[in-house]
């Protein structure tokens, strides 16, 4: 009886309010809405019927047509989003609007009414506010005993009486553990290239923020964190740089004291664990990364003091050097930058992860063919291609295929060696199609992985056209396009 208060009360009521729809106050909208709901509720599909409230309650809402009688499509809609959703955060936000209708009807809702407030308390449970939940729940109990007798308020009291000892009932799931398991599915999204769907699991892990320093605050606060440094990861490899500045910067709200890069960071919650450093690492690296994108160097360059304080193994120190040199390169400094690759590469072989030294070595041979010419020695691309190769046999690197590829593409165009940069540059091409048509991304991240395809296509179509032009073949109009078809 617990699970499905709000739908055995509009079960009750629907004889009188659907007589009531002719002459009552809640006009078309609502008496259309009625029927919708017939029907859906003669589904049994909860799906079926969570559709529909949401979906009318939102037009409602924008066509300025709620009246007090929505309040009980209110309840069963606060109901499904915590019991079926698993989100305890909108089902609270539901039951103070429906709660908010009910204020408006001169005592003819009360029985909504309480159903709500039976709703809002268990809402506020699951989110670990005890005091509220047992306040709001205690203010329901009279008028819930009045209704359904005494046997069922007891119970419901019993569940009053274990949240006031800080636990949860039957009937309660903590959003702790929800959020728990959707940053868990949003890691895994991550780690399969799904970077839309990882956006999509990460915000809807986001809790309400509990005051205080205890147990369950500190808890909210690194949840929250957690999520929003998902999103902003998965907002980078998607290409939408101002996006994951913007998010990233918002994570540290939930660990740090107020922070805009012209201070050291005061931390919340210091990272101790070496699984904190690492995240916390990644986190300020990713910062840094993404605010050199957006040409911002003072920010950029804070974000990586931050990292680098935090890196304290010998494959974060030499990832942190990875990304000095690259803000070095920007700089314009481009012998220095080599020069610090040179030696992250001696760093990386310390720590004896495959994986890390041929990231390093991949880096190091990028800006060797890069800054060859103002070092005046011959441009080692060989040692590029066959590092890139080295990375590209590997399963699941930490740079992902498709940047090896595109990156030794630019670069080998960028010195004249247009037939390695074809050769590399196409089958990125390649790779992105295949990924494309097997995706089991969101709609969105499909969408933002087809629209940052163009850059691959646009390295390949300077090689095809560059090579093509050196053996006399390229045959283009008035220089009116950027690149033009090319027959051989």
């Amino acid at each position: 009886m617990m699970r499905w208060l709000a739908l055995i009360l509009f079960l009750t009521l629907h004889p009188t309010l659907a007589l009531a729809q002719d002459t009552g106050p809640d006009g078309p909208a609502f008496d259309a809405m009625l029927s919708r709901m017939n029907s859906a509720v003669a589904t049994s599909n909860d799906d079926e019927i969570y559709a529909t409230l949401n979906s009318g309650i939102r037009d409602a809402r924008e066509t300025g047509q709620l009246t007090p009688g929505w309040s009980i499509f209110y309840a069963m809609l606060t109901d499904l989003a915590r019991l079926q959703k698993d989100n305890p955060a909108y089902a609270l936000q539901l039951a103070e609007d429906g709660l908010a209708l009910v204020a408006r009807a001169d005592g003819t809702q009360d029985e909504v009414g309480w159903a709500l407030m039976v709703s809002k308390a268990y809402a506020l449970a699951d989110l670990g506010r005890y005091a509220e939940a047992v306040e709001v729940g205690r203010q329901a109990l009279p008028l819930f005993r009045g209704t359904y007798g005494d046997e069922a308020a007891d119970e419901f009291a019993g569940y009053v009486n274990q949240w006031e000892r800080g636990e949860l009932g039957d009937f309660n799931r903590s959003a702790l553990d929800i959020a728990q398991e959707r940053i868990t599915r949003a890691e895994q999204a991550y780690m399969a290239n799904e970077f839309g769907r990882t956006i999509e699991l990460a915000q809807s892990a986001r809790l309400p923020g509990i005051a205080g320093a205890g147990e369950a605050g500190v808890r909210v606060r690194g949840m929250n964190f957690r999520a929003e440094n998902l999103v902003g990861q998965a907002q980078f490899q998607l290409g939408r740089q101002r996006d994951a500045c913007g998010s990233l910067l918002s994570a540290l709200r939930h660990v740090a004291a107020p922070w805009d890069g012209s201070t050291r960071i005061s931390w919340h919650l210091p990272p101790e664990s070496p699984a904190d450093r690492q995240l916390f690492y990644m986190h300020m690296s990713r910062l840094s990364a993404c605010a050199s994108h957006l040409g911002q160097p003072d920010l950029a360059n804070a974000a990586l003091l931050e990292a680098e304080a935090l890196a304290n193994r010998p494959d974060q120190k030499a990832d942190a050097m990875t990304s000095r040199a690259s803000l070095l390169a920007q700089s314009g400094d481009w012998e220095g930058a080599h020069d610090l690759l040179q030696e992250a590469v001696d760093v990386a072989r310390t720590s004896g992860n495959p994986l890390i030294i041929d990231a390093t070595r991949f880096y190091a041979a990028l800006v060797a063919v890069k800054t060859a010419a103002l070092r005046g020695v011959t441009a080692p691309t060989e040692a590029l291609a066959e590092a890139a190769e080295v990375i590209l046999r590997q399963t699941e690197p930490p740079l992902g295929h498709v940047f090896v590829l595109r990156e030794t593409a630019e670069t080998l165009l960028g010195i004249g060696e247009t037939t390695a940069a074809l050769e590399f540059s196409e089958r990125s091409v390649n790779m992105l199609r295949s990924f494309l048509d097997t995706s089991t991304d969101s709609q969105f991240g499909t969408d933002q992985a087809r629209a940052g395809m163009s850059n691959a296509v646009e390295t390949f179509l300077s090689a095809a056209h560059r090579t093509a032009e050196a053996r006399g073949a390229a045959h283009c109009p008035a220089a009116k396009y950027r690149h033009c078809v090319i027959e051989e």
